[in-house]
């Protein structure tokens, strides 16, 4: 059964909300694995660096990872919606 997301909710979302399809499945291993070469890692090591410069600097660092999500989608805190609208 599907989660609080729906389907097609992984490491590579096939679908947007609303089942809109995203990518022409199925998609090979080699390709996943060229995304996360791609895209994945080098973010990461990204906000690695970032945040190895931050302790640096002052000690300690925190990442807070916010971002817009759906309702249903719930979460440990919720800070908000503006009633729905962001």
């Amino acid at each position: 059964a599907p989660g609080p997301l729906g389907r097609h909710r992984g490491v590579i979302w096939t679908h947007a909300f609303g089942e809109i399809p995203l990518v022409q499945l199925p998609l090979s291993a080699e390709h996943v694995a060229m995304r996360i070469q791609r895209y994945h890692q080098p973010y990461w090591d990204t906000v690695e660096r970032a945040m190895e410069r931050a302790r640096a600097q002052f000690g300690r660092c925190c990442l807070l990872d916010a971002h817009s999500m759906p309702s249903v989608a719930g979460g440990d805190i919720v800070l908000g919606t503006l009633d729905g609208s962001s």
